[in-house]
This record gives structure tokens, C-alpha cells and sequence, in this order.
């Protein structure tokens, strides 16, 4: 018998899918009551993903971006003392990684997608279109990342600058290079 069966929860977490959302919701209230509003929200979008917007165009990709940057974004309630634009900074970074990265595998998952019947921009415009939009979206990745990268200059130490320029506007040039020449 497990730890938890002397609390009478065998049962729950045994047999029930909805026991991680739950303990999710009430970590997040044990936060604070703006993580666990956020935490709903993740959970509906989560489902929402999973039956509607994976299958449609641009949407899930939307979708998973937004939950990817409202990771970062509960930190503000728990931390009010961080500066939120640096925070709203990090967010976008990681939503516009996440939107190149979500285009980029649609793109190769093209025809497992097209078979599955889903509604993806690479098997609804083409592969072509699809790379226009993620070297788009890599561009505006790089804009965020350089403007980071000045506040970095004006407002820190150089070697910030410098990293950002070397390990990720560079990468993400590269990247946008690559989809240019494939």
C-alpha cells in the first residue's frame, strides 16, 4: 500500500487523470490567487489544444507560445519586486521561440499531418508559405533578442550584450539562413 492510501486518496490517484490539474490549481492558489487563475487558464488552453487548435492553422501554434511565455509570467505575483519589463522580455523571447519552433515542426511534420486530416500552414499553403512565416517569426525573435541585447549594453555589463549577440542572435540568423536556402 502506497503513503498516501492512509489519507483515503488511493482511490484519487489511482484512477483519475484529473488529479495533476487539481494539485496543479492548488499549488498555484497556495502561490498566489494570479497563479492559479493562470494555471486555469493553462489547463483550458491545454485542452482546448488538444481537441480543436492542434488541427487548425496557426492557432495551436498560438496556443502553445502562450503557454509557453505564461510560464515566465507567473513569477510576477510571486515576485513583485522584478522589474516587468525585463519579465515581459523574457516572455516574448520565449513565445517567439516557441511560435519558429512550432512552424518548424509543422513543417516537417507535414505529411503526417496532412495524412492525419489536421489543418496545419505548411499542409494548407504549402511548405514554401510555411518557411516565408517562420523566417518571419525568427526575424521578429531576432528583433526582441537585439533589443534585449541593448537594454543589456545600456542598463548592465558589456559580456551580457556579447552573449546575447554570440549565442543566440547569431543561431537565430543561421536558423533564418537555413529556411532561406532549404
Amino acid at each position: 500500500q502506497p503513503e498516501y492510501a492512509a489519507f483515503g486518496l488511493n482511490w484519487f490517484i489511482d484512477s483519475s487523470p484529473l488529479w495533476p490539474i487539481v494539485a496543479g490549481i492548488l499549488l498555484g492558489l497556495l502561490a498566489h490567487w494570479q497563479v492559479a487563475v493562470v494555471c486555469v487558464a493553462m489547463v483550458a488552453l491545454l485542452y482546448m489544444y488538444s481537441y480543436v487548435l492542434k488541427r487548425t492553422i496557426i492557432w495551436g501554434n498560438l496556443a502553445v507560445a502562450i503557454m509557453s511565455a505564461a510560464t515566465l509570467l507567473v513569477v510576477y505575483p510571486t515576485v513583485p519586486q522584478i522589474h516587468i519589463g525585463l519579465l515581459m522580455v523574457y516572455a516574448s523571447f520565449a513565445f517567439f521561440t516557441t511560435m519558429v519552433r512550432e512552424a518548424a515542426k509543422d513543417i516537417e511534420d507535414m505529411e503526417g499531418d496532412h495524412s492525419a486530416g489536421y489543418t496545419t500552414l505548411a499542409t494548407h499553403k504549402g511548405e514554401y508559405i510555411a518557411k516565408k512565416v517562420v523566417i518571419l517569426e525568427a526575424v521578429l525573435l531576432l528583433l526582441c533578442i537585439l533589443s534585449f541585447a541593448v537594454w543589456c549594453l545600456v542598463h548592465l555589463k558589456i559580456w551580457a550584450f556579447f552573449y546575447l549577440i554570440i549565442l543566440t542572435a547569431l543561431p537565430t540568423v543561421g536558423l533564418m539562413l537555413l529556411l532561406y536556402w532549404a
